[in-house]
Parts: C-alpha cells; sequence; structure tokens
C-alpha cells in the first residue's frame, strides 16, 4: 500500500533533505524536529519505506510504502520487500492538510 501526499509548497534544498528525519533538526520557528522522525521510525519497524522528493519553488511529495500481508514485519520479510510503482487509482483524490490533521475531499 501506497500513501502519497503533495503539495505546492516552497520545496527544500537538497541540504535539508538530507537531515530531514533527523531528530530535533526543524525549519520552522516553533518544531520540535520530531515529527517526521517518528514517522521514519515507525514505519520502517513496520516494515514500510518513506521517500520523499522535493525542489525549491516546486512543493514536496512523500510517500509512505507499507508491505502487502498480514504479519510480514513481524517476519521480517517487509524490510526486503519491493514495492510495486504501480499504484492505486482514486477516481476523488482526497485533499490532505498536514497543518490542521484535517483530511478528506475538501479539506483545508
Amino acid at each position: 500500500m501506497v500513501l502519497r501526499v503533495e503539495d505546492g509548497g516552497v520545496g527544500m534544498t537538497t541540504d535539508e533533505l538530507d537531515g530531514l528525519f533527523q531528530p530535533f533538526r526543524s525549519s520552522f520557528p516553533k518544531g520540535t524536529g520530531l515529527g517526521l522522525a517518528i514517522v521514519h521510525r515507525i514505519v520502517t519497524e513496520h516494515g514500510g519505506e518513506v521517500a520523499v522528493s522535493s525542489s525549491p519553488g516546486a512543493g514536496t511529495t512523500v510517500r509512505l510504502c507499507f508491505p502487502a500481508g498480514a504479519g510480514a514485519a513481524a517476519s521480517g520479510a517487509g524490510r526486503s520487500h519491493d514495492v510495486s510503482p504501480a499504484e492505486p487509482t482514486v477516481s476523488e483524490p482526497a485533499d490532505v492538510s498536514l497543518a490542521t490533521g484535517t483530511y478528506g475531499a475538501g479539506a483545508r
């Protein structure tokens, strides 16, 4: 299963991407720098992967890839799981707002 979140924000430089999952590193004035570090750890401990692509002025795309099948993470099999490049098609895309924690069609 793949969950992809995209935005049209300011994007990130290569240096920002390199330290993205380091604890206590944040580019936000009130950020703790723990959010993405925790996400990365939870996803990888369940046999998944986190992929981020971004460039300045072009926004950011975050992909959370989870292994298929119950017990994949428990057996360790998910750690080497290849994620298919084919992603499910959604007829009506849902908007996700990371700032407010809301989701669903039309979330702002």
